[in-house]
């Protein structure tokens, strides 16, 4: 569940910035498209993308990751993983454009796997405080 409502968090956060730098430095209306349009398309496709690659990626990490700073391994491993992907999307599109926008694209699979990891470990701790919080209240 948990990995689930990461998904949808960091793909509505991801989606959002990328709209918000695709319209902070250009005329409005320049692609042809409303930002919403593109808010509601990345984040379907970045939705999509994490759940059919990025969960199964994070249950590999999670078991590899043991033992003490779990969760600052367990962030590194997706952040890897992204940048993993991201290598295996450039080389399967066959190295489009120039090596610094190769580069860009491999880093931002990154950023995209470390914000999935940090919205998870975010969410797990927000519900665990709220799930003691209402243990002690109705005890």
């Amino acid at each position: 569940m948990f990995k689930i409502l990461s998904s949808i968090l960091a793909a509505l956060v991801f989606s959002g910035y990328a709209v918000y730098l695709n319209d902070a430095g250009g005329e409005p209306g320049t692609a042809g498209y409303s930002a919403f349009y593109e808010f509601g398309m990345g984040f379907v496709l970045l939705f999509f993308s994490y759940l059919c690659v990025g969960i199964p990626l994070s249950v590999l990490a999670d078991q590899y990751v043991r033992g003490a700073r779990r969760y600052l391994k367990t962030i590194a491993a997706y952040f890897v993983g992204g940048i993993v992907i991201g290598l295996l999307f450039v080389i399967v599109r066959g190295f489009p454009g120039e090596p610094s926008s190769r580069m860009i694209l491999i880093l931002q699979f990154g950023a995209a796997g470390l914000l999935f990891g940090v919205c998870q470990t975010a969410l797990k701790m927000v519900f665990t405080t709220l799930g003691k919080r209402i243990a002690q209240r109705y005890n």
